[in-house]
């Protein structure tokens, strides 16, 4: 696969680097490797299986990305010369996680009541309006996690879109 290819050439490249320099390296080809699963759901989609599974494993891709975003932070962190504790591992993940999925809910519950304002099924802009609005979300919602509040972007984003997906269909 591409990931395999990737990750050899990555590894063919390292030659006379320092150790920190290779494993920060190695770790950069790992998330690289995370891309695997979106070959597994287009696989899936091509056999016909059945939708809730494809869903199950597109929602499990998603949040393994965000997981392996965040511990490859604490591992750069470690290669770079910073010294953790395991106390400190712990509340680093897990305020990256719950502060991810708190400010995923908060960016989306804002866009929902933005999309709820423009909902005048007479005004035919408006379904315009609101798919643009939907769309922006997973920008804001990861351009604010990550340049921000430097927390997991890529959680907040599927935060975000939770919140939409739940509230969306019921209150339009």
């Amino acid at each position: 696969s591409k990931a395999i290819l990737v990750t050899r050439a990555i590894q063919s490249r390292l030659g006379s680097v320092s150790v920190k320099e290779r494993r920060a390296k190695e770790r950069r080809v790992d998330v690289l490797q995370q891309q695997q699963q979106v070959s597994v759901v287009s696989l899936l989609k091509e056999l016909g299986a059945s939708p809730a599974l494809t869903v199950t494993i597109e929602g499990e891709s998603m949040l393994n990305d965000g997981t392996a975003v965040v511990l490859f932070t604490v591992a750069y962190g470690m290669v770079a010369g910073r010294q953790w504790s395991g106390l400190e591992v712990v509340g680093f993940v897990l305020g990256s996680t719950v502060g991810a999925l708190c400010l995923g809910w908060a960016i989306g519950s804002l866009t929902m009541l933005w999309i709820k304002i423009t909902s005048n099924k007479l005004r035919p802009g408006n379904a315009m309006i609101q798919i643009i609005v939907t769309v922006c979300c997973a920008y804001w919602s990861y351009i604010v996690a990550e340049g921000v509040f430097h927390i997991s972007g890529i959680l907040t984003t599927v935060a975000a879109s939770l919140v939409l997906a739940h509230m969306m269909w019921p209150r339009l």
